[in-house]
């Protein structure tokens, strides 16, 4: 589906996680979308050329640079959300909620394991 629309899974998580947080430095960014600095980068990168961020610096501390969405990734992602949602509902309908919750309880633990 994200091929489909032009972005990769870690470019659409970094839509998200930037919609849910609103603007947030690289930093954060990072660690709430499960991404390396290095990949993030790279992916920034995409996302500015394509015109879904837009980046200016924190007024409080100018190493730091702010990242929010443009209008175009607001529009894009209530493009693609509902898509999203249908394919998660049918994974639903077909696993149940009952192992989707206890797959993503079972790898919110091996990120835990792995970071000891």
């Amino acid at each position: 589906m994200l091929h489909k629309h032009g972005v990769t899974e870690q470019q659409w998580r970094v839509l998200r996680v930037i919609r849910e947080a609103g603007e947030t430095d690289a930093s954060d960014l990072a660690r709430n979308a499960c991404i390396l600095a290095p990949s993030l980068s790279r992916i920034i990168k995409a996302l500015d050329a394509n015109g879904f961020i837009e980046t200016r610096k924190d007024p409080v501390d100018g190493r730091r640079a702010l990242i929010s969405l443009t209008p175009k990734a607001e529009d894009f992602i209530n493009e693609i959300a509902p898509e999203s949602a249908a394919i998660y509902a049918e994974l639903e309908k077909r696993a149940g909620k009952k192992l989707i919750a206890e797959l993503l309880k079972n790898v919110d633990a091996m990120i835990v394991a792995l970071k000891n």
